[in-house]
């Protein structure tokens, strides 16, 4: 049964309007959200940083020492974040080391697809998946667009932008989680070659009181052809919740993992080679997803999880067992990863009236807290940029999911500087490839 529709631009010079497939935004429980104000008119008037002119402004925040800026060439491929602004239908892209917005486009003809997860291919392009139905693959690399493609918050184009590749329809219910595989490359420095983009969500059920299948799809990365998609149910029984193909990612051989959100239910993993589905319980709370360098699934929100995939067995750590000195009142809602110092990333509360945040990292073998950087605001997003810095994407400082900042983090100094001129942002997933990259290993042939 066919059930997405894929339109796309047959070569980056003959680009051609495309329709779409009209989806009413879904509601997404916990994650706060606003009504959408994407007109998609392409006149990028709602840039949200107050000045009125549609330019994302970098603020240092006043008392707070801030990093150096960090060396490195913009434009290599490597050297973008890419945030969703879900209020308004769009994505930006942030140059890592300058901290300036020199790209932002609509993720969806009718610029009410409320985009929430991004996820970036190790040749720099990024797959945005909207809440409301379908994706798109926006290119990295300006160069390979035509002329006229977007350069920031005050130039947002028509849909489609230049630089958008393809986007396909699809019809899910409720979509989520999203995750290129590394794609084939013989030694470290060759051509990559043959990506894919792994997609999932959830399809309508059959009667209001049952549970719709789950929807998992593995697209060609070049066309944004559908290569293979299988239909299944979670062994989650009556625990099951609308969010349940929450966050995802791959591991070394390509696979795709995800968990649904919320309380205890199952972690799922969907095999590159042959679509084979495998369960295992998930007995604990959880919201953020990721999967670290040695291939195991980590889970965030009220506590952090360590999954073994050999054992089939879980770590969970609350955070009275991780703080030590200390003083961790709960992990926040929102997005980890791991660097290549084998630490975590979660965003955390630091009080109990809920008025103080930061970002912990934990060592990832003993699961103990090695610091904790105190923040303004609640981060909901985290990535890792490949200088190494920490990413934090706001949701504001009641809890909300939606954001206008982002804090770019020095590790090293815990210094941080903010980017601010976002518009309802939502992000917590592989915002730059930095985590794609942590688990590709070079094949020698």
């Amino acid at each position: 049964m066919t059930r997405s529709k894929l339109i796309h631009q047959t070569s980056p010079y003959a680009r051609f309007l495309f329709s779409c497939l009209l989806v009413a935004s879904v509601g997404c429980g916990s994650e706060d959200r606003e009504e959408q104000t994407g007109d998609g008119d392409g006149d990028g008037d709602g840039d949200g940083d107050g000045d009125g002119d549609g330019l994302g402004d970098v603020r240092l925040d006043s008392g707070v020492a801030t990093n150096p800026p960090i060396d490195g060439e913009p434009g290599d491929g490597n050297s973008y974040i890419w945030i969703a602004n879900s209020q308004i239908g769009q994505v930006s892209k942030i140059d890592t080391a300058t901290m300036e917005e020199v790209g932002r486009y609509w993720t969806r003809e009718d610029g009410k697809g409320d985009p929430s997860r991004t996820s970036v291919s190790r040749t720099g392009n990024v797959a945005v998946a909207n809440r409301a139905g379908g994706v798109v693959k926006i290119s990295g690399d300006v160069g390979a667009c035509p002329a006229g493609s977007s350069t920031g918050a005050d130039d947002v184009k028509k849909w489609p932008d230049p630089c958008v590749d393809w986007y396909l329809d699809t019809d899910y219910d409720s979509q989520r989680a999203i995750a290129w595989t590394s794609g084939e490359q013989d030694v470290e420095d060759g051509p990559i070659s043959n990506e894919k983009v792994w997609l999932a969500g959830e399809y309508k059920p059959a009667k209001p009181e049952e549970l719709g299948p789950i929807g998992v799809k593995l697209i060609d990365g070049d066309t944004g052809n559908i290569e293979n998609e299988i239909e299944f149910t979670l062994d989650i029984g009556e625990r099951g919740f609308p969010y349940r193909a929450y966050g995802g990612a791959v591991d070394q051989e390509g696979n795709f993992w995800f968990a649904p959100a919320f309380n205890e239910s199952v972690i799922v993993r969907v095999s590159l080679e042959d679509m084979s589905v495998k369960q295992w319980a998930k007995p604990h709370f959880s919201y953020g997803f990721t999967v670290d360098g040695e291939g195991r699934p980590w889970t965030c929100g009220q506590n952090i999880a360590r999954f073994d995939p050999e054992s089939g067995t879980w770590e969970v750590r609350t955070p009275d067992q991780v703080g030590g000195n200390f003083q961790i009142k709960e992990f926040d809602l929102g997005g980890c990863m791991v660097d290549s110092s084998k630490r975590l990333w979660a965003p955390v509360v630091l009080d109990v009236n809920k008025t103080k945040f930061g970002i912990a990292a934990l060592d990832t073998e003993t699961l103990q807290a090695v610091t904790i950087i105190e923040l303004p605001a609640h981060i909901h997003g985290v990535s890792i940029d490949f200088k190494e810095q920490v990413w934090g994407v706001t949701g504001g400082k009641s809890g909300s999911a939606l954001g206008t900042d982002a804090y770019r983090i020095d590790p090293d100094t815990e210094k941080f500087e903010t980017f601010t001129g976002l518009t309802g942002a939502y992000t917590y997933s592989d915002m730059t490839g930095y985590a794609l990259e942590q688990v590709w290993i070079p094949q020698i042939g």
